[in-house]
């Protein structure tokens, strides 16, 4: 190291948590983006394409588009979501689906 204050500051760092970014999911708006509904890791939507569906909240939602930190989501009307459940943390699998499949 430089000097003390450089080995003092890595000294600090060594071991740190570093979280994942996080998108908020919002609603489409007038002005920009509407109403957050919640949050997602940002690799969830780097797989996505606009249009797929994926399970949040107990809900099937369809992926917009990404503004900023948010994602861009509608309530979809599909039975069965595009993006597995247990791509996503913490979603439930749709019933149909066999036992253990994720979340």
């Amino acid at each position: 190291m430089r000097n003390e204050e450089t080995a003092r500051r890595h000294r600090m760092n060594v071991g740190a948590i570093i979280t994942a970014q996080t998108l908020s999911l919002r609603l489409p708006g007038r002005h920009g983006s509407g109403r957050k509904i919640g949050e997602a890791e940002e690799w969830f939507f780097e797989q996505m394409t606009p249009g797929d569906t994926f399970v949040f909240g107990g809900e099937i939602w369809r992926f917009m588009g990404i503004e900023g930190t948010n994602a861009i989501v509608t309530r979809a009307a599909d039975k069965e979501p595009k993006v597995p459940a247990g791509a996503c943390p913490n979603s439930p699998c749709p019933p149909s689906w066999p036992a253990g499949c994720g979340g």
